[in-house]
């Protein structure tokens, strides 16, 4: 989908990182796509590592999410029962 962040993004980003002297640049973690793509990109144009968040329940669902849906499925149970305790 976005194979290169345009340069003139990059620097748009980079100058308001720089002006505003935010301490860090936080976001949603990305796993896998464009979007983790586009991240990556920004990262190496600010030149500070990007802090990406982790809500409780993707840290405990991802490790399960390996074989597609229906192997996650099996652990669907387990996992509410985790989450909601």
């Amino acid at each position: 989908m976005f194979p290169n962040m345009s340069v003139q993004i990059q620097a748009s980003i980079k100058a308001l990182y720089s002006q505003t002297r935010a301490q860090r640049l936080v976001t949603a973690y990305a796993p896998i796509g464009p979007t983790r793509a586009l991240l990556d990109q920004l990262e190496v144009a600010i030149g500070d590592p990007i802090q990406r968040v982790t809500r409780p329940w993707d840290q405990e669902c991802w490790p399960h999410a390996e074989k597609g849906f229906f192997g996650f499925k099996k652990k669907i149970p387990s996992l509410i029962q985790a989450l909601c305790s």
